[in-house]
């Protein structure tokens, strides 16, 4: 059940992943829609991260096309979106260290091609860098890159992604995937 829903802002200029009260999600760009028609059509969460790195199943970046930090080997986190053929719908995050002896990273490039070799339909690219922290049954499972301490509840790692996913998804994902 929804309790409220507060429209922060009207429109964007890039392309706005909506969830819907059922957990699908779905894709729109400001030309297409309003944050009324939105709210109107059942959307309950958007968000504004990216870019889309597999749309239908196809790779939806080009590494030609990419500029600055999305070119260079960096950490990475992303979010896979699943719709099954029973309706159902699962979200995957994907973690990739990097900047290290053990790990170089990813470009925005490579991780598209990872999502679309597992059989992805929908992915998106997230906060990266230093924010790539992966979090689960209470503690952090990968090696972030910056150096806050490592305690979510004290300031270490980022917090507001973590109650981003917390709130959104309100489960634990078994296993985690780490890159």
């Amino acid at each position: 059940m929804v309790k409220s829903i507060v429209i922060l802002i009207e429109t964007v200029t890039m392309k706005t992943p909506a969830v819907y009260s059922d957990g699908s999600f779905k894709t729109f760009s400001d030309s297409e829609t309003t944050a009324q028609k939105l709210v109107d059509s059942g959307v309950v969460n958007t968000f504004a991260f990216g870019p889309t790195l597999v749309e239908n199943g196809k790779v939806a970046v080009s590494e030609n096309e990419e500029v600055g930090q999305d070119m260079a080997d960096n950490p990475r986190t992303a979010i896979v979106v699943n719709e099954e053929s029973d309706g159902s719908v699962h979200y995957i995050v994907i973690v990739s260290d990097g900047r290290t002896s053990e790990s170089s990273g990813l470009t925005l490039y490579e991780m598209a091609e990872l999502m679309k070799s597992y059989g992805v339909m929908t992915g998106y690219n997230l906060n990266g860098g230093d924010s790539s922290t992966m979090y689960s049954n209470g503690q952090v499972i990968n090696k972030p890159t910056h150096k806050r301490k490592q305690n979510l509840r004290k300031g270490g790692e980022r917090y507001r992604l973590h109650r981003l996913l917390k709130n959104l998804l309100a489960s634990t994902f078994s296993p985690p995937i780490l890159v």
